[in-house]
């Protein structure tokens, strides 16, 4: 990481670029991840299998003051360029991989929603969506391929939980779609299984695992998202946006506090968001006439 880093701020440099840019990125990066962590120094996040992201950063800015010395010039910031190429831009999660919103999941193109219940956390993966509680029930969300038209029920039975013996097996519907519930006992506790028609070649799947002990709580979690689950109108489907980002020009009169009021998204500190992405200090003010970004909807 430290040469990736060092090479980054030779390249840079070489292009006429200001290299302490390097050390200022993982330092919005930093405090970005100290944010998302409640204060903080989160353990899961990326910098937790980088280097010390404050030895990482005082290396930067020692390799820039050394590659800064050595340009004939200084170094372009392009600010305002910047901006303009970011205003507009998707943030947090993409239509593509569907849009967390609270406790809803919603995704256009499966024409899908659904709420998880209270006390579980979302989060919005590559492969699939899942949602955890503080009593370690958790519950996945997910996509697989089937035979053409195969019914949920032939599905869970010799595709999902082949093998092995399922109780409480129901054959039901979803909002009108075919759909089959079963539960099976697992290693560590039970599974709560449910397969509904996701179209001619995937089936759409949702799990609650519990460990031993919490069965009722895995069986209450999986009743109240199948009441939750929500296929859409081609119109609802269309009105599902993601966040975005957008650069305002602040104005006489307005401040930290009224932009932040002003801010969108799923973080419960709106002007501490705004502190972050925009790079201010809890001390920090804003003059008329300097450009910021907002999360918009």
């Amino acid at each position: 990481e430290y040469e990736a880093d060092n090479l980054g701020i030779k390249a840079m440099a070489r292009a006429g670029y200001e290299p302490h840019a390097q050390g200022e990125l993982l330092t919005s990066l930093a405090a970005f991840s100290k944010f998302q962590s409640g204060g903080q120094e989160a353990s899961a996040n990326w910098f937790s299998t980088h280097p010390n992201n404050e030895a990482r950063i005082a290396k930067a800015r020692q390799k820039a003051d050394s590659a800064g010395k050595k340009m004939p010039t200084p170094g372009q910031i392009g600010t305002d360029r910047h901006l303009q190429m970011i205003d507009g831009m998707v943030y947090g999660d993409s239509a593509r991989a569907g849009i967390m919103r609270g406790r809803r999941y919603e995704h256009a193109a499966l024409a899908l929603r659904f709420d998880v219940p209270r006390g579980f956390k979302l989060n919005n993966g590559q492969t699939r969506v899942t949602a955890k509680h503080d009593n370690d029930v958790q519950i996945i969300f997910d996509l697989d391929a089937r035979i053409a038209n195969e019914a949920p029920e032939a599905y869970l039975r010799g595709t999902w939980a082949t093998g092995q013996r399922l109780s409480g097996f129901q054959d039901l519907k979803i909002d009108g779609r075919q759909a089959a519930l079963g539960t099976l006992k697992t290693q560590n506790g039970i599974a709560v299984l449910l397969a509904i028609d996701g179209g001619e070649k995937q089936i759409m799947r949702f799990g609650v695992l519990a460990p031993r002990g919490r069965e009722s709580d895995a069986e209450a979690a999986m009743a109240s998202l199948r009441r939750a689950i929500d296929f859409l109108t081609p119109r609802q489907a269309g009105a599902i946006r993601p966040y975005r980002l957008r650069v305002v020009t602040v104005k006489e009169g307005e401040s930290v506090a009224s932009l932040g009021r002003r801010m969108r998204g799923p973080a419960a500190d709106k002007e501490g968001l705004f502190r972050v992405l925009n790079g201010l200090g809890q001390n920090d003010t804003l003059a008329a006439g300097s450009r910021v970004k907002l999360v918009s909807d």
